[in-house]
């Protein structure tokens, strides 16, 4: 694991109450020394800054290290270049309280606010590899009066005073809001990164299936919010291929058996392309394909047990990339964080945004996928033989000449709860959360231990899968 700790800094948290230091992994103020990795790569963007002195960890082990404190103070403390990717999700403004100094979300202005989170990611810039990506979640919120507030007791324990801003979006002069409008703070977020700097590839619409009802008769109510992919350079790792979605058993069964439905228009006095018959060409196609490569009777022993036997890669390969609409439930959380990241909401993020493989262990620099396209696929897209590539091997990124591997990492500035750790830690990647909220981070702490015990029994059972 990438091991973070140095000389403590003040205004970063002042570590755990005393009577919990028997919790295994916690440091408090008393560390070990290690040394910390810095992106050798990626000196040139850190803005100036050399060697960082590092600060000690709330809590270590392993895969997790975890910092208490203010986001931007804790970051400027830590080495350039030590992320492959951030996910994370900033308090929206003027929708909570937590009860703790310093928070975000509570700016006069909405103008402050975006500033702020421009600062922020400032920061996060600088500890982001420079082929890193981040996945910004973000909410909107509705102008109003401030006397609009309204108040309700945290359900996280130790919190009493946090309160919940029912009027959310003050209606400041300035603004050019207008009491019920719509305060597009995504967009102005996402405008403002542009403007500092960032490349925004995708903004992600999570699509909630279960969403929270609202009392409005005049407006449809909300059930999405957005998801930004932004990264720090043109050129920046991405694993597609992780994340592509798989083919429908309706496809595969089109696939193994073919394609004769037929289209109920007439299209040849129009000259317009019939779908059905591109369809047609198409699955023909991808039959050959998996004639030629699994062979010719395993097509005729039953569509089950031909679905079993593809691997993941060969369903994949039937699939599409992935699109951006993402149709993920809430998930309710009986530690009474007030708002946590859906596991499957994260794991597109991660999945694509690190290595599966792993990093060098010198540099930071990911494995990168070898594949291998498919010409017959080519063919009948019409030359998008991109869609169509089989993961062969992996290879360096990096010229270390390095054979050993590390897993990559991921930050969250904003842990909460820790999920976007456990999740990093599901696949198997090391992860570093940062939060102002020491009892946040208390409450993480179990749940990101339980992860890793769980990860450890699954390799456990593998093993002896592989024995056997």
């Amino acid at each position: 694991m990438l091991a973070l700790s140095g000389p403590d800094v003040p205004t970063v948290g002042e570590g755990r109450p005393q009577g919990d230091a028997d919790i295994p992994g916690y440091l408090g103020s008393d560390y070990e020394e290690h040394h910390s990795r810095s992106d050798q790569t990626d000196q040139a963007d850190a803005e100036g800054q050399g060697g960082c002195s590092v600060i000690a960890p709330y809590y270590q082990d392993e895969m997790v290290t975890l910092y208490h404190g203010d986001a931007m103070a804790v970051m400027r403390e830590l080495d350039p270049g030590i992320a492959q990717t951030v996910v994370t999700s900033p308090p929206y403004w003027a929708l909570r309280d937590y009860g703790v100094p310093g928070q975000y979300g509570l700016e006069a202005s909405m103008e402050e606010y975006v500033m702020r989170m421009v600062e922020v990611f400032g920061e996060v810039r600088r500890v982001l590899r420079k082929d890193g990506t981040v996945w910004l979640n973000i909410g909107d919120s509705y102008a109003g009066n401030a006397a609009a507030y309204g108040s309700a007791k945290s359900t996280l324990e130790g919190a009493p005073n946090a309160r919940i801003h029912r009027g959310r979006g003050q209606h400041k002069g300035g603004s050019g809001l207008k009491p019920k409008d719509l305060c597009m703070i995504p967009a102005r977020v996402a405008i403002a990164m542009q403007d500092d700097g960032w490349w925004v590839r995708s903004d992600i619409i999570w699509a909630k299936s279960n969403p929270m009802p609202e009392s409005v008769t005049d407006r449809p109510s909300r059930a999405h919010e957005y998801i930004y992919l932004m990264a720090k350079a043109a050129r920046y790792f991405y694993d597609a291929q992780a994340i592509r979605k798989p083919a429908s058993e309706a496809l595969v069964r089109q696939v193994m058996d073919g394609y004769d439905g037929h289209s109920t228009k007439f299209f040849g006095e129009s000259g317009a392309q019939d779908a059905s018959e591109t369809k047609k060409r198409i699955i023909e196609g991808a039959r050959r394909r998996l004639d030629k490569q699994r062979g010719h009777g395993r097509r005729h022993a039953g569509f089950n047990d031909r679905w079993d036997l593809m691997t993941l890669e060969e369903q994949r390969a039937l699939g599409a990339n992935k699109r951006t609409v993402w149709t993920v439930a809430t998930a309710p959380f009986p530690g009474a964080h007030f708002a946590t990241f859906p596991p499957k909401l994260i794991e597109p993020c991660i999945l694509a945004g690190t290595s599966a493989y792993g990093c060098c262990p010198a540099c930071g620099a990911p494995w990168r996928r070898i594949t291998e396209p498919k010409p017959e696929y080519a063919k009948n897209f019409g030359g998008n033989a991109g869609a169509e590539h089989v993961t062969i091997g992996w290879k360096p990124s990096c010229k270390c000449g390095r054979e050993e591997v590390e897993p990559c990492v991921v930050l969250d500035p904003f842990s909460g709860a820790g999920t976007t750790g456990i999740v990093a830690i599901s696949h198997g990647r090391h992860y570093i959360g940062i939060d102002l909220n020491a009892e946040y981070l208390d409450m993480s702490i179990l749940r990101l231990q339980a992860a890793q015990n769980e990860l450890r029994d699954s390799r456990a059972q593998l093993r002896l899968v592989e024995v056997a």
